[in-house]
């Protein structure tokens, strides 16, 4: 036998799957009343480096909560797993996240439970050699919305059966292809917008989801955590507009922002969760949590 050796620091994560963090009001497909017994996932990617940091060779690594998308009807936690093993792969405790979409609970509650999930990662980082003081929030389509109002408002959607003496801030935000306003659409019948709202009506539509526009959170008077924004300029679902929107609103607002404009990727890209992207994504997050591996 000959002897060889790799050279490269593998870049593979281990899987601890399906770790629960709420139990929730809501429907399931296939009942058709509500349940207080719906439960909610985290998928965790944990890195060679998170590792390392729970031997003591190594300190504990930065947290990215990945907030997948589904047109906020049910998240594809588990199908965005391979997507989430790129930036997990950059060494970063990678935290897939769970949530009701609005066939089980309209809004809030998809933002009440990316806030719980946030305050159980904090509790609970250091268990898999992650930094709880380092959370950096990673969403794309629906889930780059939620990302959005947990990093800029978490508190006024805490869930009441959320302990408040854990903080839900986070270092920073990444959103992609997100839309800021779920009504940019309109509230017609069969939109988004009343099937997240729950509404019957387009004005009752309107009016439940005046609290659920990003940009009405965005101020001088409140530091907001940096953010990231991405857009493919041949998006079809969601206008290239809305992220514009929000880097305008960031940017007068005095905030740290910076947004990119993608040539010729669609909406939820898989480029968008490939090498260069993910680099991308890595020089934030290391910028955020003043991280310097």
């Amino acid at each position: 036998m000959q002897t060889i050796s790799f050279s490269t620091p593998g870049s593979l994560s281990t899987l601890i799957g399906d770790v629960e963090f709420a139990r929730r009001l809501g429907r399931d497909i296939g009942r058709p009343l509500p349940s207080a017994n719906l439960p909610l996932y985290l998928q965790i990617l944990q890195p060679t480096a998170a590792v390392k940091a729970l031997r003591g060779q190594g300190d504990p690594v930065p947290v990215v909560i990945f907030v997948p998308g589904g047109g906020f009807a049910r998240p594809m936690s588990k199908g965005r797993v391979t997507w989430a093993s790129g930036i997990a792969g950059k060494g970063f405790l990678t935290v897939v996240t769970d949530y009701r979409g609005y066939d089980a609970a309209p809004f809030p509650a998809p933002v009440e439970d990316l806030v719980t999930a946030i305050r159980y990662v904090r509790k609970n980082a250091a268990l898999y050699g992650g930094d709880p003081e380092r959370i950096v929030l990673l969403g794309g389509s629906a889930g780059g919305y939620l990302s959005l109002m947990a990093a800029y408002a978490g508190d006024q959607f805490s869930h009441p059966g959320d302990d408040r003496g854990v903080s839900c801030e986070v270092s920073g935000v990444i959103d992609l292809y997100g839309p800021v306003d779920p009504l940019f659409a309109g509230a017609g019948e069969g939109s988004v917008a009343r099937r997240m709202s729950g509404a019957r009506t387009e004005e009752e539509a309107r009016q439940k989801l005046v609290s659920a526009q990003i940009l009405r959170v965005i101020g001088k008077e409140k530091k907001l955590p940096p953010t990231l924004i991405l857009h493919g300029d041949a998006d079809p679902l969601v206008p290239v507009s809305q992220s514009e929107l929000l880097l305008s609103a960031l940017l007068e607002a005095g905030q740290d922002a910076e947004g990119y404009l993608v040539a010729g990727l669609t909406h939820a890209d898989p480029r968008f969760f490939e090498e260069d992207a993910n680099e991308l994504y890595a020089r934030f997050i290391r910028r955020v949590t003043a991280n310097t591996q």
